[in-house]
């Protein structure tokens, strides 16, 4: 059998799988772990008010111009602007009013005074140094202006993006539908924990290990099940599966064409032996027209070998981060190389 390169079964893989494409509405608080399916745009400045960044008066920088410790400016205080109120009546010259960290500032003041440049006062403030005009001083839109295009489409979520989301006034975000597995492991040698253990048999750790791991990756197992060493059951189960994914991947063993005629379908296409080691032969067949990967003993042909469970899990959350839909796991319970 002529051997190829990685790089030429990767391209292989990469022509005869599928992107998921369909997009989910869901709500902002589960969104974490899903990918961003669409840019998403700002559709209003924010803030959308000017407001201050300290604690302290808003007033005119002019009438602060001169103001110094041994000459303060005085100015009247006619009102206080706390965070989450908002004053449209202009501050005139000689007045300042007292404002929070995040108020809006009201029409006529250019400058805010921090609280510790002031005596604190009440009624009437003394100010102990002046400001610049625009000092201490947000403008509308200095967050994010409307259209700008804050999340891009691909995007992972995490609490940071859900915290973006929710600034923009989002209540849900429409993300890539998650991809959906199907977890088979076979061997009759093992029986499920929780179920008596008779002499020569060992308990199945591969369906925890690879239903846990899915979690982690954010997939959705429609499927787990044990089935018997007998090609009928397989078809079964495959004939069942492939009528709700578009790609399944066996890293278990070989997972032979015997296994598939039952089921009506023959191999589409051999990849043949790839240049990698250990060295395997990986398929690509189809189920109920759908399609299905074989990777006996491999990672996706993404690594140089899989001989543990932590190189499997590298090449599954590969496909996950490249879009490839679902996935089956098709193998002996005892081990996860088979």
């Amino acid at each position: 059998m002529e051997s190829i390169t990685l790089e030429q079964a990767v391209a292989l893989l990469e022509q005869n799988t599928a992107v998921i494409t369909d997009i989910d509405n869901i709500p902002l608080l589960q969104v974490s772990g899903r990918i961003l399916a669409q840019d998403m745009k700002a559709s209003f400045d924010n803030p959308s008010f000017d407001r201050s960044p300290v604690d302290g008066y808003a007033c005119r920088a002019a009438d602060v111009e001169h103001a110094s410790k041994d000459a303060p400016a005085r100015l009247k205080v006619v009102r206080e602007i706390d965070a989450g109120q908002y004053s449209t009546e202009e501050v005139k010259k000689g007045q300042a009013v007292r404002i929070m960290t995040g108020a809006a500032v009201p029409p006529g003041c250019d400058c805010c005074i921090r609280q510790e440049d002031t005596d604190y006062g009440e009624d009437q403030v003394c100010i102990y140094r002046p400001e610049k005009p625009w000092g201490n001083y947000c403008f509308k839109g200095e967050d994010f202006k409307k259209g700008e295009i804050l999340l891009k489409k691909g995007t992972r979520l995490t609490f940071v993006e859900s915290g973006i989301l929710a600034g923009m006034g989002c209540t849900q975000a429409p993300v890539y539908r998650r991809p959906r597995a199907a977890v088979f492991t076979t061997g009759d040698e093992v029986v499920l924990p929780g179920q008596p253990l008779p002499p020569g048999k060992i308990y199945n750790s591969n369906q925890a290990l690879l239903t846990a791991r899915l979690l982690d990756f954010g997939v959705e197992l429609i499927c787990v099940k044990s089935i018997p060493d007998n090609p009928p059951s397989m078809a079964e189960a495959l004939k069942e599966a492939g009528a709700k994914r578009t790609i399944m991947l066996n890293v278990s063993g070989p997972f032979h064409s015997p296994m598939l005629i039952p089921a009506g379908e023959e191999l589409l296409l051999e990849l043949g032996q790839v240049e990698m080691s250990p060295l395997t032969v990986p398929y690509i067949t189809n189920v109920g027209a759908k399609k299905v990967t074989d990777i006996s003993e491999t990672k996706q042909l993404l690594a140089k070998q899989v001989s543990s469970p932590v190189c499997w899990m590298q090449s599954m959350e590969y496909l996950i981060k490249e879009g490839v839909d679902t996935f089956i796991e098709i193998g002996p319970g005892r081990t996860l190389a088979g």
